[in-house]
This record gives C-alpha cells, sequence and structure tokens, in this order.
C-alpha cells in the first residue's frame, strides 16, 4: 500500500521545529561588565543548535543512502538524484555554520537573524527533498521509521551534550547559586529521558500511531530548547 500522503505531515512537523532557537550564549573572552559576558546576539546559541539540526541531516541522508541501494531499478536514477539534491543541501547548510562561527564576537543580532533564515530555507529544501525522496520509491513505514529513529537518535545527542554543557558553564559559580539552578537541570534532564521514553512507545505502537509520534517529537524538541535556554540564560546572569 502506497504511504505517500504520511511523509507530507513528517516533514511539516520536523519543519516546524527549526521555529524555536536557544539564545543567549557565552561569548568568549574577559568581559568588563555584565551585559559583555554573554552574548547578546545569541550566536553560539544559534550555532549550537543549528549544527544538531546538522547532525540530523547527516543522520537521514546516510539513512536513505542505505535504502537507495536496495530500491528498483525502475526509480533508482530518480532517488539517487535527489540523494545529490540532499547532499548539496547538507554541504550548504554547514558552510553557512562554519561562516557563522567564524567569529561570533563580530557577530550582530540581525546577522543572527540572516543566518537564521537562511538556515530555514536551507532546512526547508532538505525537507522538501526528504519527502520526495520518500514518495518517488514509495517509501514504507520500514523506510519512514528507520528516518525518524535515526532524527531521534541525534536529538537524543544533542539533549545530552547541551545538558552537560549547562553544567560544564556552572563550574564556576558559588555553591549557593548552583543548588537553586541544578534541581533546574536535573528536571530539564528527566524531561528529555521522559520524551525518550514516550516516543519509543509511541513508535512500538505502530503505523497507527505516526501522527502522534510527529507531533510528540516535534514538542520534546520544543520543550527542551524552552527550558535549556530558559537555565542558560540563569546561569550567565548569576555569573560575576
Amino acid at each position: 500500500m502506497s504511504l505517500r500522503k504520511l511523509g507530507g505531515g513528517f516533514a511539516l512537523a520536523i519543519q516546524a521545529a527549526v521555529l524555536v532557537i536557544p539564545y543567549g550564549a557565552v561569548a568568549q573572552g574577559k568581559a568588563s561588565t555584565a551585559e559583555s559576558q554573554t552574548d547578546p546576539s545569541g550566536a553560539r546559541g544559534a550555532i549550537d543548535w543549528a549544527k544538531s539540526r546538522l547532525s540530523e541531516i547527516d543522520a537521514t541522508i546516510a539513512t536513505l543512502e542505505q535504502d537507495a541501494r536496495k530500491v528498483g531499478s525502475d526509480v533508482r536514477a530518480g532517488a539517487n538524484t535527489i540523494l545529490q539534491r540532499l547532499r548539496a543541501t547538507r554541504n550548504g547548510y554547514h558552510a553557512e555554520i562554519e561562516r557563522a562561527a567564524a567569529d561570533t564576537r563580530e557577530t550582530t543580532e540581525a546577522r543572527v537573524s540572516e543566518m537564521r533564515a537562511a538556515l530555514d530555507s536551507r532546512w526547508n529544501d532538505f525537507e522538501r527533498d526528504v519527502e520526495e525522496y520518500l514518495t518517488t520509491v514509495d517509501a514504507q513505514i520500514a523506510v519512514r521509521k528507520a528516518v525518524f529513529e535515526a532524527r531521534l537518535k541525534a536529538a537524543q545527542l544533542y539533549w545530552d551534550r547541551a545538558i552537560s554543557d549547562l553544567r560544564k558553564s556552572a563550574g564556576n559559580m558559588a555553591a549557593d547559586q548552583w543548588a537553586a539552578l541544578e534541581a533546574r537541570v536535573a528536571e530539564l534532564k528527566a524531561q528529555s529521558d521522559a520524551a525518550r521514553a514516550r516516543l519509543v512507545k509511541l513508535e512500538e505502537a505502530g503505523s497507527g500511531m505516526w501522527s502522534a509520534l510527529r507531533d510528540g517529537l516535534t514538542e520534546a524538541r520544543l520543550l527542551f530548547d524552552k527550558t535549556h535556554d530558559s537555565i542558560r540564560t540563569a546561569i550567565e546572569r548569576a555569573k560575576p
């Protein structure tokens, strides 16, 4: 049975997560005021977020490349053409991140907005081509499930790394200041663990739960980014 209609909603859900990018990461170097100790343009936060999405792009391409080796000869040429476009979009996404990361100290809020718009555009191109690939090869549930699992794994790695970085960034805080924030970091970790468990459970429920699975991943991303941003901002404000 053709499952072409399934992928459209899935792609839109992943695209929706691009709308939230955490801001307020730590600026490098010494600062003379509290304001200069943070990253007011949000460059580092945006770059970290974009890198996590790049890892999802890499995971998706790797999954589709494996699938392309198995498709029938009647659709193989079309599948490979789409994969070439996906790789080109991935390379452009990576190049944009590298340009932004070259010197975040000189990055303004306007530049961050420009970078975000460019990355959003490339992400949308990527999602469109992923859906075209799945439609071209008339992908079954197993392929779509493999794509989802690859993206979920990439998201999990980002969540774990981001939480670890929060703890490291608070290393020089006074004990009483960190005690108040430590509970929030623990809560964030519990939220991400619970989100993983829910998504795995929904995945095991089968094809009839794809809509809930899609929405669950989007909700987990948005909640994590919002909570993570809030904690990171609090850490920066508490630093001497």
